[in-house]
């Protein structure tokens, strides 16, 4: 009975690790995604300053950086 018990122990512990490893990965690719849309819109917002013939502004960058 108490072999059982350790058992069941070991399994709930081994399932309650990989779930702590699965929540961390799906954070660090939420995280991933946002930069690259971050680096997208970035990337947008200085081609269409250079087509316009501007330079690009931090203060344009922020904005850009702040848009959700």
């Amino acid at each position: 009975m108490m072999i059982g018990l350790h058992v069941f122990e070991a399994v709930l512990n081994a399932v309650g690790v990989a779930l702590m490893g699965a929540g961390v990965a799906m954070i660090h690719i939420s995280s991933r995604i946002r930069q690259e849309a971050l680096d997208v819109r970035l990337s947008r917002t200085v081609r269409q300053m250079q087509a316009d013939g501007d330079e690009p502004s931090p203060a344009a960058l922020a904005q850009t950086w702040r848009a959700p």
